[in-house]
């Protein structure tokens, strides 16, 4: 009986003893661990002729070498399909569809965590590319991750450096709080928008399943049903050709432009678009954030030439908020 406990006893100090070497930071505040799914990061040597200081416009740069003490909050640009063909500092060719970032003096390549401050959803890209080069903009993201964080040019995010060494251990302030998930690298290309609108909800949908889960975050750009229209539902039922007929005549699009923390700055902004595009628009609370948008819109085909304009007359990108 006596042996029996000594054994237990070695197991379990055994246990502790490999606890205490997997910790990284004893004086890190406790925080609530989330989940986030991302591109795996792996180790890579730096790049031997892209981080040397460098000087562009006047302007000296000096890259950045420690990025574990290192973190910035500002606005990222986005760079979409006119990147396609053309070649990253590291040599790579570029492209809209991965998890990829350009930064002025962040190691490369290397990686980092990007949070949007209004949702509070995560992402974590790889760094191969200098750059914006745009006064308020301190990285440029990849469409693809940027659609991941249903970002906007007017929405702030937080950069944090994610240091891999060659074990593949993961430290450095986009570490703490979260547990990383292995995902493909690469993302599928957007799937081509039809005409018609059932079909481009359809394409939508499929999009969406193909997706990785994103734990702290909203997945479907689908609000709920108000109570009034569920209660019609339920006590009177429809056959399915009348519901299908109702489900496109009911169909509502919003266009979103951008979210902030204070109400009464939120409604200055919408009337003041809504009064120069001539169109209506309404500020949806969510969370003590206050979304500005556009509509309604009969389908999404309108939504997306009211789109189309908020991007030509006031250089704001914007997203699609379908209702049902």
């Amino acid at each position: 009986m006596h042996y029996h406990w000594l054994i237990f006893s070695i197991t379990i100090a055994l246990l502790a003893g490999c606890v205490s070497q997997t910790k990284q930071n004893t004086n890190m505040p406790m925080a609530p661990v989330q989940d986030i799914s991302v591109a795996e990061p792996r180790y890579e040597p730096y790049h031997s002729g892209a981080n040397n200081d460098y000087q562009l416009n006047g302007q000296t740069y000096q890259i950045i070498k420690d990025p574990a003490h290192f973190s910035e909050i500002n606005f990222a640009s986005i760079f979409g399909s006119e990147v396609i063909g053309k070649t990253t500092t590291t040599g790579e060719k570029a492209s809209p569809y991965e998890f990829t970032a350009s930064h002025p003096t962040l190691p490369i390549p290397s990686y980092a965590r990007i949070t949007n401050l209004i949702n509070g959803r995560m992402m974590i890209v790889r760094i191969n590319d200098r750059g914006p080069y745009i006064a308020d903009k301190n990285i440029a993201l990849s469409q693809a991750a940027a659609d991941r964080l249903n970002l906007m040019l007017t929405t702030r995010i937080k950069i944090e450096p994610i240091l891999v060494s060659p074990t593949c251990t993961l430290t450095g302030p986009g570490t703490i709080g979260v547990n990383i998930t292995k995902q493909s690298y690469a993302l599928p290309k957007p799937p081509k928008l039809e005409t018609h609108s059932s079909s481009s909800n359809q394409s939508t949908a499929e999009n969406h399943t193909h997706q990785p889960a994103l734990s702290q975050s909203i997945q479907s750009t689908k609000i709920p049903s108000t109570v009034s229209t569920n209660m019609m539902s339920q006590n009177n039922p429809a056959n399915p050709s009348s519901m299908k007929s109702a489900s496109v005549a009911t169909e509502r699009c919003f266009v979103q432009i951008g979210a902030l923390s204070d109400q009464a700055k939120a409604a200055a902004w919408q009337q003041s678009v809504s009064k120069k595009l001539n169109t209506p628009g309404r500020i949806q609370p969510f969370n003590n954030i206050y979304r500005v948008q556009l509509g309604p819109f009969q389908n999404a085909k309108i939504a997306e030439q009211i789109q189309n304009k908020i991007l030509i007359e006031l250089n704001q990108s914007s997203i699609i908020i379908n209702t049902e």
